[in-house]
């Protein structure tokens, strides 16, 4: 069984040398906001491409270091600068258009206390590059479904797999077994089916785990640091950890004589062999699925059913992800722990907590838009894309925050990515829980985290990664990411806090596949991108694919990629090797009999942390194509949806063999009034769409048409209404 203790003990030494040594007589607990570089970043691609990272810190910084690496990699070798006291800004000349880069700045400070000084390190953390490219798809989710819920919503299930299909996600999704006190799943048998789906799929790099899927607990530890509260935490790492030697149930007796404090909760009981694991670490780098949990179980605080909840989370998520939600793109800070010269008031010690807050929200929004405000009394009235708040807790509350009650209540609640700390609800598998909460209000949040033991690092979400990644980033952080550091009067001669690192609790509640970027406004330019319009997929007689769409508005440049995919594979290859300006696009290879073509617009977006090319969700249209043994069985036809319709409808046909057709629309009185195709076509099924415009490229008044389809031996008619 690993210890993991070499990789811990590596960690806190590499602490203390990067740490000042203190010696003071008054020793003083900063706040959180003291350990952050306030860190953004501006891409310019002319005269000469380059980074300006610019920053501000609390005024006693004497010393600069500025690193820079690649995503991908865990090291940042030597600093790529050193600069003065005065210093607000780094330009970086040497980068490419198109390539990311991370950057970390650590800020040396002294700060004055009574007649002595304290030495420490502040330090920030962003994501940027000038244009970064395209990410053209983002892996496969294993969309694990409790097997009930299959019951109660299965179109919406449905709705949420072709959200995540058409921003560039393949999905693989299954049914799995409840797992309470009522029902048999296990902890065992899930993970099971996950290697079991890796062994045959290795592009699955994230697990979605909606509804009450068994949850599993480890260790013997307690990061909130309560005596009555350590034991086996919740540990969803579980899950995306296929090593099975860390896994044993062999030693870890939370019932043992030599232990003082029992578990107050029974379930963070741990004994041998009754199925919660023994590791209380992990190591670095060891999880590899980002991992997500949308888990309403137990929160009878809220009036609706557990089914409900859920139900209504899948369509604030639908909503968000289609900018039907208005949120602005600012954070929320709500820090109740205060500063104190006190070694008796522990409870009440800012002990950095809040960094996570300030590191992260700064590279999002610029500094002026992130507001230290109170939780609810903000998020009722005003919207906020990221929420932080911490304060002394218990399993539904945190002091100076709020409860579960006053998130259930009717009142909104308006961000969509949240982060709590406080003691006790960081152990989330609990009755109403505070973490959980927010999952269940409404109209918006999605997502929670407990941040604070340890620190969570989303930085790359600035540039459209999704909240995924960075769960997995911090949940596997040991050396790369300076973590929660703070000095406090508690003990002689001060001490470098750290803790939560590498421990198996940390977890995302929500779906890992969000991003920001997303959002439609009300006050400010909406980040999210429109998708094409009108998109049409025909088979000429030359048998050459031909792909049109039109631009989402007209208010931006676009650019575009055209996907495909052949039947049910699921996962979208581009076709296109460069961004296309062109609004169409033909294909002239033969893939297949059913194949599914996919057109997504891309916008370059300026944030603080950078530029990149923001996706738009992607529309698709599919075309089958006949051949000789099918054509006896194929026939005519012609499909117009929705029916009645308001502004755009898709015209489906199908031909039993190639020939020449006109699509025509006309009106009640037999006027031609738009003639969308006349072409040669394959035998097999188009798609055409028709955005209600007539020749005259005007809009078509509300009424009854007729959408007619005719050929050599071919005619058909559908009546179509149009409303206002």
């Amino acid at each position: 069984m690993y210890k993991f203790f070499t990789t811990f003990s590596k960690f806190f030494l590499l602490l203390i040398i990067v740490l000042s040594t203190i010696s003071v007589k008054n020793l003083y607990c900063l706040e959180s906001k003291d350990f952050v570089v306030l860190l953004t970043a501006k891409a310019n691609k002319t005269p000469t491409p380059n980074i300006t990272l610019n920053w501000k810190t609390n005024g006693y910084a004497k010393e600069f270091y500025i690193y820079r690496k690649v995503k991908e990699s865990n090291y940042w070798g030597t600093e790529i600068a050193k600069l003065g006291s005065t210093a607000t800004n780094y330009i970086d000349n040497n980068i490419t258009v198109g390539e990311a880069y991370e950057y970390q700045v650590f800020a040396k400070t002294l700060l004055p206390v009574n007649a002595d000084t304290l030495s420490y390190y502040a330090v920030g953390y962003v994501y940027t590059g000038v244009e970064v490219k395209p990410i053209d798809n983002y892996g496969t989710v294993l969309l694990l479904v409790e097997k009930n819920l299959e019951f109660y919503f299965p179109d919406k299930i449905k709705r949420l797999v072709d959200d995540m299909t058409g921003e560039g996600w393949k999905v693989i999704q299954l049914y799995v077994d409840r797992g309470d006190s009522s029902f048999t799943g296990k902890p065992g048998d899930i993970r099971k089916i996950i290697k079991d789906e890796y062994a045959k799929d290795n592009s699955i790099n994230t697990l979605f785990l909606l509804g009450r899927v068994p949850v599993p607990y480890s260790g013997n530890f307690g990061p909130d640091a309560h005596e009555n509260h350590q034991g086996a935490w919740p540990a969803d790492v579980y899950y995306g950890i296929f090593d099975d030697y860390y896994w044993t149930d062999n030693y870890v007796n939370t019932d043992s004589n030599g232990i003082k404090y029992i578990p107050s909760r029974v379930e963070n009981r741990n004994i041998p062999g009754d199925g919660k694991f023994d590791p209380s670490y992990i190591r670095e780098g060891d999880v590899i699925l980002q991992i997500g949990r949308v888990d309403f179980y137990n929160m009878p605080a809220f009036s609706k059913t557990e089914q409900k909840l859920l139900e209504d989370y899948l369509d604030k998520d639908h909503k968000y992800r289609t900018g039907e939600i208005p949120v602005v793109e600012r954070g929320l800070v709500d820090i109740n722990f205060q500063p104190s010269y006190s070694k008796t008031n522990e409870g009440g010690l800012e002990m950095g907590f809040g960094a996570s807050g300030w590191r992260n929200f700064v590279p999002f929004f610029g500094v002026d838009s992130v507001k230290n405000v109170d939780w609810f009394t903000s998020l009722k009235t005003d919207t906020y894309l990221w929420a932080y708040g911490c304060g002394g807790g218990n399993y539904s509350g945190a002091g100076g925050i709020g409860n579960t009650s006053q998130f259930a209540d009717s009142t909104p609640k308006n961000a969509v990515f949240t982060m709590l700390f406080g003691s006790y609800f960081g152990d989330w598998d609990s009755q109403n829980n505070f973490l959980r909460a927010g999952l269940c209000s409404s109209p918006s949040i999605l997502t929670c985290a407990w941040a604070g033991r340890p620190q969570w690092y989303l930085h790359h979400m600035a540039l459209g990664l999704p909240i995924g990644y960075s769960a997995k980033l911090s949940q596997n952080n040991g050396q790369t990411y300076i973590p929660n550091i703070c000095y406090t009067p508690l003990y002689q001669n001060g001490i470098v806090y750290t803790y939560g690192n590498l421990m198996p609790h940390v977890a995302l509640m929500g779906d890992p596949t969000l991003r920001m970027n997303m959002s439609k406004p009300n006050e400010q330019e909406a980040t999210i991108v429109p998708p094409v319009k009108n998109l049409s997929v025909i088979r000429t007689g030359s048998k050459k694919i031909e792909i049109k769409w039109e631009k989402p508005d007209n208010n931006d440049e676009y650019f575009y990629n055209v996907y495909f995919s052949v039947g049910d594979e699921g996962l979208y290859s581009k076709l296109n090797s460069v961004l296309l300006t062109e609004l169409n696009y033909t294909d002239t290879v033969n893939r297949g009999s059913i194949v599914n073509y996919m057109v997504r617009a891309f916008r370059i977006q300026d944030t603080p942390s950078g530029s990149f090319y923001n996706p738009s969700r992607g529309e698709t249209k599919s075309i089958q194509l006949t051949d000789v043994d099918k054509m006896a069985k194929f026939e005519n036809s012609l499909t117009v949806t929705p029916n009645p319709a308001t502004t755009n409808v898709n015209i489906e046909i199908s031909l039993k063999k190639d020939a020449v057709v006109s699509i025509d629309i006309y009106d009640i009185n037999g006027n031609k009034v738009a003639n969308l195709c006349s072409n040669y076509l394959a035998g097999g099924t188009h798609n055409l769409g028709w955005n209600m415009l007539n020749n005259k490229f005007e809009k078509i008044n509300p009424g009854v048409y007729f959408v007619k389809l005719t050929g050599t031996g071919i005619s058909d008619a559908v009546k179509l209404i149009v409303m206002p």
